[in-house]
């Protein structure tokens, strides 16, 4: 992040003899646009193993974080009995099982792929053995270990308080609150950031009164507008990822199966529970939506019986003889070139990590990096999308139609690691062609948690 400035601010003058006091407001500092460095494969599945332990005790601990090569792990303080501190100090094993070929954003890697032409057929597997081998779990570490033995120290606020501000805070009604866009965690400083396009005393003032100064502070991008929500044409069965779709004008995510019945997922934003979904090709319905997580007013809800938030995702059960195969449209927004799907992403993602967007509008972009995970965001239509992952870029950036549409990265093989469904982005000014001090933006919903959230699992070959 960038060097942190105006943390405090003057009241009025003191009256004669009387002792001048300064108000602490929350910090401001300006975004940091240097891209960030991906982090080592085994330290990455060790944070986000630690995460987890966070999650399980989230009154008692706090959010973990990687500093100098090593895991740190706040706790609160620690009282007798609770165990909080061996809890979070615990070693962390990670087996070379679970390190695997996660591709990168070279879209050259592995040849172009092919036409529609010549699809393998479907295993022979039955769908129901398909889905339990199949399944994303963390694999049985059989493996060479690796040990990482997190260095705990204490901090003030726990997970669950910082969550909730999180939560809660785009939602204010406060001065200065359409100017704040999107809001994520600073797990290093143990607070919670809200991005905007400038400030003034006013929003500090209003930060500060509810949360404190030291619980928040607040980003400034002189760029940062609301992002907008963001085919390819004449897809026909069985359907691709990345094809464009005439309900509500978005793009398929990946091929989806359940208990042997074909699916498409997309974001939720471009659907309606049982809505019926239509494709160019033919002009009739050709499934329809059997899971929604966006309330047009308020954005990101949960699922039923579910207790977090998981970003922007929708579900299209097919029917009627219409299937959807394992694989995702390449190059331009007109390509007919294609790459099969191997599976979706082995662990979560994290900040310098490297993807490519495929949209029905823009096609093909790569060169994304990941700049922040767990991230609230606020649209321009005024839906709050949550636990977002945030990426950026230079040059073309996403547009309207591309919402719904894959995020993945490039295996050495050319097969497609399936990371995420693209809800929206923005950046780039008016010829939507970001450069280094207004780069793209981009915002979806991490594959596995679509996994976690949905019936069902993505399908590849």
């Amino acid at each position: 992040m960038g060097a942190l400035a105006l943390s405090t601010i003057a009241v009025a003058p003191a009256q004669a003899g009387a002792t001048a006091t300064v108000k602490e407001l929350v910090p401001v500092f300006t975004e940091d646009f240097t891209p960030a460095q991906p982090l080592d494969a085994g330290l990455s599945v060790a944070l986000e193993r630690a995460e987890a332990r966070a999650e399980t005790r989230p009154t008692e601990l706090a959010p973990p974080y990687v500093s100098e090569g090593r895991i740190v792990a706040p706790t609160t303080a620690d009282t007798t009995g609770t165990g909080r501190v061996p809890y979070a100090a615990a070693a962390i094993a990670v087996s070379t099982d679970t390190l695997v070929d996660e591709g990168g954003d070279d879209p050259n890697i592995g040849g172009t792929g092919e036409g529609k032409d010549g699809i393998p057929a479907e295993p022979t597997t039955t769908a129901a053995t398909q889905e339990e081998e199949e399944s994303s779990a963390q694999p049985t570490a059989t493996g060479v270990a690796t040990y990482y033995y997190p260095t705990v120290t204490t901090v003030k606020y726990t997970y669950a308080e910082l969550t909730a501000v999180q939560e809660e805070i785009l939602t204010l009604d406060v001065p200065g609150a359409p100017t704040m866009h999107t809001a994520y965690v600073d797990a290093a400083r143990n607070r919670v950031v809200v991005t905007v396009a400038s400030v003034d005393d006013a929003l500090r003032q209003a930060l500060t009164d509810r949360y404190g100064a030291e619980k928040v502070a607040i980003e400034v991008n002189a760029e940062e507008v609301a992002p907008a929500q963001t085919a390819r044409h004449n897809d026909t069965s069985p359907f691709f990822g990345g094809a464009r779709t005439t309900t509500s004008s978005c793009t398929t995510g990946f091929a989806w199966k359940h208990e042997g019945v074909p699916y498409l997922v997309t974001a939720g934003h471009c659907v309606s529970l049982h809505q019926n979904y239509y494709m160019p090709v033919p002009h009739y319905a050709v499934g329809k939506v059997t899971s929604d997580n966006w309330d047009t007013i308020r954005g990101t809800v949960k699922f039923p019986s579910q207790s977090y938030y998981a970003g922007d995702l929708g579900l299209v059960r097919l029917a009627g003889g219409n299937n959807a195969a394992p694989y995702v449209y390449t190059a331009n927004a007109t390509s007919n070139t294609r790459r099969e799907v191997a599976g979706p992403w082995s662990r979560a993602p994290r900040r310098g990590d490297k993807y490519c967007t495929g949209g029905a509008t823009t096609g093909e972009l790569c060169g994304w990096t990941v700049s922040q995970t767990g991230v609230t965001v606020k649209y321009s239509s005024g839906g709050v999308a949550r636990n977002m992952v945030k990426g950026s870029k230079t040059g073309r950036c996403t547009a309207a139609g591309d919402s719904g549409g894959p995020i993945y990265t490039v295996r050495s093989d050319g097969k497609i690691v399936a990371k995420g469904i693209n809800s929206g982005g923005g950046g780039g000014g008016s010829n939507n062609y970001g450069g280094t001090f207004d780069p793209c933006r981009d915002y979806f919903t991490d594959i596995r948690l679509a996994e976690k959230a949905m019936p069902g699992i993505v399908k590849k070959y």
